[in-house]
This record gives C-alpha cells, structure tokens and sequence, in this order.
C-alpha cells in the first residue's frame, strides 16, 4: 500500500506542477516564463521516475543514459544559474547618470495602458527629465500584439500627463525589438542633431540593463544604463527567467 502511494505521488507531483504552469502560461500574460519553469521542473520529474521504470528490466542501459540526463541536465543549470548572475551583477546601473539624451525602452501595452513593466520605466523617466531640466528623452517601441497604441505613444501620453514638456520627448513608434530600439532611436537622434552621440542614457528594467549594454556597444554607443526597478519580486523572477533566453537568442543568433 505504501509502495502504491508513493508511485501516486511520484507522478502527481509533474501532473500539479504541468498544470499549474499551463494555466499560467495560457491564462495569464505577465507569468508565462514561470509556468514554463514549472512546466520543464515537472518534465525532469517524469524523466527521472521513466529512468526508474526502465531500470526494472534493462538496468545498465538506464544507468547510462540517467548518468548522460543528469550531466546534460547540470551542464544547463549551471549555465542558466551563471547567466542569472550576469544579469543580477549588471541590474543595479547607474543612479547618478547624466546625459544630454536618455533613451527609453518600451515594454507590452496593455491595451493602451502600460504593464508593470513599462510604468516602471515611465516612472524612472519622468524623475530622471525631472532631476535633468536641460535632458531630451526619446521613447522607442512599436505597435505590438494587443496593443490598441504603440508603446512610445503611452510613454508619451503618460510623461505629458505628468508635466513633461511634449518638446522634450521625441517618439520613435517602429521598434520591435532592443536592437530595432537602438537602431531607429539613434538615426531619429542623428537628423535632429545632426550627429550621433557617442553616449547615452538609457532607462529600461534592471533585468534588461545586460543586453542593453551589448546591444548599444553593438551600435558604437556607450549606454549608462538606469534602471527601472521591479515593485514584485514574482513578476521580477519571471522576467529573469525570460531575459535568460533571451540573452542567449541574442549572443547566439
């Protein structure tokens, strides 16, 4: 009886974590990332209890490929834990930053209100051109999925409401991505200045401030990076699991 019990258990535990992580990846849109984690947790936990059966009639053959799964397995937890630390180092920026320009990176709209993500970022902008009479800023993101506004568009509506002069903001409304950010940011920069700058600020949330720097050295622009920090620890978890990957799509492709 208990050796049928712990067989249940050994299988419940993947079947709850796989069903919790499909409802938060489908119902929700700010928790995705964290139900693929548990999605993948409870996928290691069915690997191991296969193993475990197959052992029962071809004991060496699952001992090798259990030994083969489990370096694969800490070859990759390492790798993703050493990432996480790269982007833990680099998100606390810099606070005392002072540019002529800074650069603001959009983040989902929803509908046309901001996410979590992107008020943060307004938040961070309008104290830095509040600290910063004489600095410019430039809000960078396109129109995306769901999104009845583009993301530059609420940035914009959202710092005027707060007391931004609309003629120290310019709007680039294209960009899809961190690179499309930097590469349509600077040219708007270029015709209005006739010149790009070599150094710029750039504000966005302190999982990003990583990629940010690689992505702007890639455009030959030193980027200070400030961040905008992440009021829930759950919802700062779930972005550093996706910056990971995303991280990697970057360096790799």
């Amino acid at each position: 009886m208990k050796l049928l019990s712990y067989f249940r258990l050994r299988w419940l535990i993947p079947c709850l974590l796989a069903i919790v992580g499909f409802t938060l990846y489908f119902a929700t849109s700010e928790y995705t990332y964290i139900g693929l984690f548990l999605v993948a947790v409870g996928a290691v936990i069915c690997c191991f209890n296969l193993l475990q059966i197959l052992q029962i009639k071809h004991c060496a053959l699952a001992k090798k490929l259990r030994f083969v799964f489990c370096i694969l397995l800490i070859i990759f937890v390492l790798m993703y834990a050493l990432t996480f630390a790269m982007i833990a180092r680099a998100s606390f920026g810099d606070t005392q930053a002072d540019c002529a320009y800074v650069l603001v990176l959009g983040a989902k709209v929803n509908g046309t209100q901001p996410s979590q993500a992107l008020d943060t970022r307004i938040n961070q902008a309008y104290r830095y051109l509040t600290e910063h009479p004489e600095a410019i800023a430039i809000v960078s993101g396109g129109l995306g999925k769901d999104e009845q506004i583009s993301e530059a568009q609420c940035m914009f509506d959202a710092l005027t409401k707060m007391g931004i002069a609309p003629e120290r903001i310019l709007m680039e409304d294209r960009a899809t991505s961190t690179k499309e950010n930097f590469s349509y940011s600077l040219e708007l920069l270029e015709q209005a200045d006739g010149t790009k700058p070599r150094q710029i600020c750039v504000i966005s949330s302190e999982f990003h401030l990583l990629r940010t720097k690689y992505v702007a050295k890639q455009y030959g622009v030193e980027a200070i990076v400030i961040p905008a920090r992440t009021q829930s620890p759950i919802l700062l978890f779930n972005n550093c699991l996706r910056e990971v990957i995303a991280l990697w799509y970057y360096l790799l492709v």
